[in-house]
């Protein structure tokens, strides 16, 4: 018997010595046997195991930075939306300065006319008298500046 498993392990041996591949499914049945028992196949097996293990790791890296990143759209989304809405505020409040400038603005002219219109009116009784009243013609002079200076400020505030 002694002699029947050195034959054996001898052929054994020598066919694995003739095997060209380690992996069991390339290779035959001797390359096979000659892979699981060097441990070459088992390596191939661990080495496989490591990339696996590597690639969980690193897609559960991932699943946890698109956590991240879909919180931080979501922040991003509530702030756009409070932004929006204070952008309509703000459109909201220019549209009614804007109403109010233009009513101010006829306003303005509204008592340019009236301002001028007393002017005339003053110098049509002044023109009579051979005498002008120098006050009143500088009073009027002056009410005439302060009406041109304000139509110009509500003009660069319309603007």
């Amino acid at each position: 018997m002694n002699s029947e498993l050195r034959c054996l392990a001898l052929c054994t041996a020598v066919l694995s010595g003739c095997a060209t591949n380690e992996a069991p499914s390339d290779g035959g049945f001797i390359s096979g046997v000659k892979g699981v028992t060097s441990g070459s196949y088992q390596d191939r097996v661990d080495e496989r195991q490591e990339n696996v293990d590597a690639l969980g790791t690193q897609e559960s890296a991932l699943r946890a930075e698109e956590a991240i990143k879909s919180q931080e759209i979501a922040r991003n989304a509530q702030e756009i939306s409070r932004l929006e809405g204070e952008l309509e505020q703000v459109k909201f409040e220019i549209e009614i300065s804007l109403a109010r400038i233009r009513q101010l603005d006829r306003a303005l002219t509204a008592q340019e006319r009236e301002t001028v219109t007393q002017a005339r009116e003053r110098q049509a009784l002044a023109a009579p008298r051979a005498s002008v009243d120098a006050e009143r013609l500088e009073a009027l002079k002056n009410t005439i500046t302060q009406a041109n200076l304000l139509a110009e400020q509500l003009s660069k505030i319309g603007a």
